[in-house]
């Protein structure tokens, strides 16, 4: 997930931290928080140290959620 965001963002950082909100944000039943509508309002209104925090949670949740799926694989358990 990580890298398409990456490249859908063109190396821009500000756009990678929004497409990892857009795409990784999601509620407690899976579904997803926000749309790709959302990229001009996430970018221009919402304040960067937000935007920063909030991506980086998700791209952590990511990274742990991944880390587990290896985990399971080698018979340990997150």
């Amino acid at each position: 997930d990580k890298s398409k965001w990456l490249k859908r963002a063109q190396e821009d950082t500000t756009d990678y931290m929004v497409y990892a909100v857009i795409f990784g944000a999601i509620d407690e039943k899976g579904e997803s928080l926000f749309d790709v509508g959302d990229k001009a309002p996430l970018r221009n209104a919402v304040d960067p140290d937000v935007l920063s925090k909030v991506a980086n949670f998700v791209l952590n949740q990511t990274f742990y959620q991944f880390r587990c799926w290896l985990n399971s694989r080698a018979v340990s358990r997150c």
